[in-house]
Formats: C-alpha cells, sequence, structure tokens
C-alpha cells in the first residue's frame, strides 16, 4: 500500500479542509509541512475580509477604523472555523487545568473534561477578542502581516515537539514529540526566515525583531508553565502554543506598526 507523503494528513490534523492525496504512515511527517498549512489558512481567512474591503468598504461607512474592525473580526472567525476551533479548545483545556488544580494527575484529569469552566471561558473570549483589534491594526497598516503571524503560530507546533518531551504514557501528539527531528526544524525555521527576508527587505526590520523576541518569549511562557505544572506538555497544550505565541505575536507587530 503506497502512503502520502504528509500534506493530506497535515491538513487533516489541523484543519477541516480535506486535501487530496493519501494518508502518510508517518505521522511526523505531517511537521514539514505546518508552515504551508499556516500558509493556506491565512489566505482563506483573508479572502472575505479583502474581497469586502475592495467591494464595499465605501459604500457602507467612511471611518476606515470601523471597516477594518469588521475585517479583523472576520478573519479571526474564519480562522477559528478553518481550523474546526481545534487549537482553541486546546487552550481553553489548559487553561482550566493549569488554573484548576496543583497536582499532574488532577491537571491531566481536568483537561481531559469535555466540559469548560471559567479559566477556559475567559482565556477564549480574551483571546477573540485581542485577535479582533490585532488584525484589524494589520489591515490598518498592513494585511500581508497576517500571513507571517499565522504561519510562524502553526510552525511553533514543531519547536514544541522539538524542544519538549510528552507528559503523558500516550496520546495523540505523543509520536509528533518523540520524533520530532531537527530536520523538521530547519525546514519550518527556513520558512519562516524567507518570508521575514521579505519584510526585511521593504524595511520592516525593526518590526520583524519586535515580533519574533514577542513569538519567542510567547513560547517559552507556555513551555515552561507547562513543565512546571505537567512536566512536560500534552495536545491541549500544542493548542495552546498556537493561540498564544498567534496572539502575543499579533499585539506586538500590530502595537510596533502603529508607533
Amino acid at each position: 500500500m503506497k502512503y502520502g507523503n504528509g500534506l493530506a494528513s497535515a491538513f487533516h490534523s489541523i484543519t477541516r479542509f480535506n486535501f487530496p492525496g493519501k494518508e502518510c504512515k508517518d505521522i511526523e511527517r505531517t511537521l514539514y509541512f505546518f508552515p504551508i498549512i499556516g500558509l493556506f489558512l491565512a489566505l482563506y481567512a483573508m479572502i472575505i475580509p479583502l474581497t469586502f474591503n475592495y467591494y464595499f468598504s465605501n459604500k457602507i461607512t467612511n471611518s476606515h477604523t470601523l471597516t477594518a474592525l469588521l475585517e479583523g473580526a472576520i478573519t479571526t472567525i474564519m480562522l477559528a472555523y478553518g481550523s474546526r476551533g481545534f487549537h482553541l479548545d486546546g487552550l481553553g483545556d489548559t487553561f482550566d487545568g493549569f488554573g484548576g488544580a496543583y497536582k499532574k494527575e488532577r491537571i491531566l484529569e481536568i483537561m481531559s473534561d469535555s466540559r469548560s469552566g471559567a479559566f477556559s471561558i475567559v482565556a477564549i473570549c480574551s483571546t477573540l477578542i485581542l485577535k479582533t483589534i490585532g488584525f484589524s491594526i494589520l489591515y490598518d497598516r498592513n494585511p500581508l502581516f497576517i500571513i507571517l503571524v499565522v504561519i510562524n503560530s502553526r510552525t511553533a507546533l514543531t519547536f514544541q515537539a522539538y524542544f519538549s518531551k510528552y507528559a503523558k504514557e500516550s496520546g495523540l501528539a505523543k509520536t509528533l514529540v518523540d520524533k520530532c527531528s531537527k530536520r523538521h526544524v530547519i525546514v519550518n525555521l527556513t520558512m519562516l526566515f524567507i518570508i521575514s527576508l521579505i519584510f526585511i527587505n521593504y524595511g520592516y526590520l525593526t518590526n520583524i525583531i519586535v515580533f519574533y523576541i514577542a513569538s519567542i518569549y510567547a513560547f517559552y511562557k507556555v513551555r515552561s508553565v507547562a513543565y512546571k505544572k505537567i512536566q512536560g506538555i500534552s495536545g491541549d497544550v500544542f493548542g495552546a502554543t498556537v493561540e498564544i505565541v498567534e496572539t502575543i505575536s499579533l499585539c506586538a507587530i500590530s502595537l510596533s506598526l502603529l508607533t
């Protein structure tokens, strides 16, 4: 039986979209394609807002600020829909677990509970609000940064898999953690580097530096808290990594463009 190279499996695992091709036997090969998934999701999430801006914005309102805010809200919704709310669910479960208990076993038990608590609701709502505002600023200043933000947050999954250990004996993400290699990291870094060079070439060096400082801080913070709480990461922490890195880096690049 022939198996695919991982692209179809990558689409199936972290988006709601089917991609033509065979499933991959070695699931860790999907790590090579997370930047491509990020690119696809960014373009998909921007289609409606940019179309709206092109055809309708001048007819609906003379306020560019309100138009950008609506575009930011639509992009936030489209990203959540495109990823099946998968990462937001992980974010909520992580906050419920980390905020609701102190012992590892009880934290993991809470994280596995399908019900959402107060920590989860606050975390998800806060994230959606910050994303809406952040994306609206990018639509006002430079929408192309949305592509960088979304790609960067998906590559954070690969970095988390490589630099962390799995906290449980088994789980859907355990294979990714156990088999993630330097090659996966290099491929992801190369794509980020190429995209970043494009922005730097157009005079955004300072903004790019701020963006990656914020990204590294967010990544490190998620990992350090996870190690403190459950001595490793889990599938839910993977989801939290995407959302937290995306939100903090988005806020950082948005604020840097306003100065």
